[in-house]
C-alpha cells in the first residue's frame, strides 16, 4: 500500500492548487511569474528565519525546545516578505486604472479635435501604441497577483515541509501519527498541507487588499490568522489529539476563506451577477 498512500497523499496535498494553477494561473504569463516569485519569497523568508533561529538560539540554547517561539519569528519574518514582495510589485507596476488611463488619454485621438486635420502619427505608431494598451489592458490585477502569490507561497511550503516526509511513504510498512495512534501520519500531514496551501493563497488576498486599503484590521488579522493556524500545529506532538489540531485549523481556515471572499467582493475585481445573466 506504500505507493497507493503516497500518490493519495500527493493529491490532496496538491489537487486543489493544480487546478486553480490551470484554471486562473496557466492563463496569464504574468501570473505565472509572480507565483514563481511568490515561491522565491517564501523560500528567502524561509533562509533569514533559519538565520535567525541560528544565530538566537546559539546565544540562549533553550530556545531551541520552545517550539511556539520558532513559530512566532518563523510566522514575522513570512509576513514581512509578503510585505515586501507587495511594496516590489506596485513599485514596478502601478495600478492597472491609472497607467491605462493615463495611456489612453496620450494615444487616443482628442474628441475635439478637427476630423479634417492631418494625423500628427503614423500609422505604425499607432498600431503600436494600440498593442501597448492592450498589453496594459491584460495585465493582472491585485486579486489576481495575491492569489499567485499566495500560490506559489503555498505550494512551496507544502514541497519544502510535507513532501521531504512523505517520500518515506512509498516504502513497505506504515508510520502512525503520534498524536493518533490510528491513523497514518502521511495523510494527517497532506491535509494538514493542504489547508496551508489555501491559507497562504487567502491571506495573499486579504493581505494585498489591506496594504492597497491601508488597514489594519485586515493587516493584523493576517497576522493573527496566521499566527494562531501555526500555533495551532503543535496539537500533532506526542501527547496531543489530531483532532485538536485539524478541526481548530479547518475553523480557522474557513473564517479565513469568509473574510477573502468579503475583502474581494468590496475590492472591486470581482462582478458578481445575481439572476439571470440572458
Amino acid at each position: 500500500m506504500g505507493g497507493v498512500l503516497f500518490f493519495g497523499c500527493i493529491f490532496i496535498t496538491f489537487g486543489p492548487a493544480l487546478a486553480l494553477f490551470l484554471m486562473t494561473i496557466a492563463q496569464n504569463n504574468q501570473l505565472i511569474i509572480l507565483t514563481i516569485g511568490g515561491s522565491f519569497f517564501w523560500l528567502i523568508s524561509i533562509l533569514f528565519s533559519s538565520l535567525w533561529w541560528f544565530i538566537s538560539y546559539s546565544i540562549i540554547p533553550p530556545l531551541r525546545t520552545i517550539y511556539p517561539t520558532m513559530i512566532i519569528f518563523s510566522v514575522i519574518i513570512q509576513e514581512l516578505f509578503r510585505f515586501l514582495f507587495y511594496r516590489l510589485y506596485t513599485w514596478g507596476f502601478p495600478p492597472n486604472q491609472n497607467r491605462s488611463a493615463s495611456i489612453s488619454s496620450s494615444i487616443l485621438p482628442d474628441p475635439n479635435a478637427n476630423p479634417t486635420a492631418a494625423p500628427t502619427t503614423d500609422v505604425g505608431s499607432r498600431v503600436q501604441n494600440n498593442a501597448r494598451l492592450r498589453s496594459l489592458s491584460q495585465m493582472p490585477n491585485f486579486l489576481s497577483v495575491a492569489t499567485a502569490l499566495g500560490l506559489g507561497s503555498g505550494v512551496t511550503y507544502a514541497l519544502v515541509m510535507f513532501v521531504s516526509v512523505l517520500w518515506e511513504a512509498s516504502g513497505p510498512g506504515a508510520l502512525f501519527s503520534p498524536a493518533c495512534p490510528t491513523t497514518s501520519l502521511f495523510m494527517v500531514g497532506s491535509i494538514m498541507a493542504s489547508l496551508f496551501v489555501l491559507e497562504h493563497i487567502l491571506l495573499s488576498i486579504i493581505a494585498f487588499e489591506g496594504f492597497r486599503r491601508k488597514s489594519r484590521f485586515l493587516i493584523s488579522s493576517v497576522w493573527i490568522i496566521h499566527l494562531v493556524s501555526s500555533l495551532l500545529t503543535l496539537a500533532n506532538l506526542p501527547g496531543g489529539s489530531c483532532a485538536g489540531s485539524l478541526i481548530p485549523v479547518m475553523l480557522v481556515v474557513a473564517f479565513c476563506w469568509y473574510l477573502a471572499r468579503k475583502t474581494a467582493l468590496e475590492s472591486g475585481f470581482v462582478r458578481v451577477k445575481y439572476g439571470s445573466t440572458a
